[in-house]
């Protein structure tokens, strides 16, 4: 079985803090920590880590983080809808959402549906 995948995209120029998280294990809050760095450096990141490690609370750790240093808005897309709904889930564990409209999760499929709709924001 291969390892899931989720590629992260970030505006160069922004600065985040690097913060403990105690919601996170060790091997992930290293992961973050190690993507930080090299966000400074590049502006696409890929991350692998094995199934069950907890890449969902590793993003959705990542999303609040960022969320509360730059004020922007997250679009999160994912190629399944049970993705969507896992990620959806665990964000808004972490207290963010569709509601305050600070976190998009969509699929893929969404996307090329709703381009219009993509546009206008």
């Amino acid at each position: 079985m291969r390892p899931s995948l989720f590629l992260l995209s970030v505006a160069t120029g922004i600065r985040i803090m690097y913060c403990k998280n105690d919601c996170l294990r060790d091997y992930q809050q290293e992961m973050k920590l190690r993507l930080f760095e090299e966000w400074e450096l590049h502006r696409s990141v890929m991350v692998q880590m094995p199934t069950g490690t907890g890449k969902t609370h590793l993003l959705a750790a990542i999303v609040r983080e960022f969320l509360c240093g730059s004020g922007s808005r997250v679009w999160i897309v994912a190629h399944r809808r049970e993705l969507v709904e896992q990620i959806e889930e665990t964000v808004s564990r972490y207290g963010m959402g569709r509601e305050d409209g600070s976190v998009r999760v969509m699929s893929i499929q969404w996307l090329s549906r709703n381009r219009k709709i993509v546009n206008a924001a």
